[in-house]
């Protein structure tokens, strides 16, 4: 959890040769997005206690603001993946015009 498998997206990318274009790894993306949405779920519960109870603040605001840079993280990481193989994918169109290989 908080971002594993969204940094195994940008090694996969990475890791690719350049004159090579896998399939997008739905999958990956898929288990990164619920990751994200068990995080923002799990914020939001804490932003429920917290505007409840004032005593709370201080104590749940730590793990508020990991889980907030884990988003961060996850957002960055799975679209740095998809920004290098759009770029990818225009390099390729640029080189072999409408035909692609």
């Amino acid at each position: 959890m908080f971002g594993e498998k969204a940094v195994a997206l940008v090694k996969e990318e990475h890791r690719t040769p350049s004159e090579q274009l896998q399939p997008l790894n739905e999958d990956l993306i898929r288990q990164v997005l619920a990751e994200m949405g068990a995080l923002c779920e799990a914020n939001k519960t804490d932003i429920d206690i917290m505007r409840t109870d004032e005593g709370e603040h201080e104590k749940m605001l730590p793990s508020f603001l990991l889980r907030h840079s884990a988003l961060e993280h996850n957002r960055r990481c799975t679209l740095a993946y998809l920004k290098a193989r759009l770029d990818r994918i225009m390099r390729f169109r640029w080189d072999h015009g409408a035909v692609l290989p």
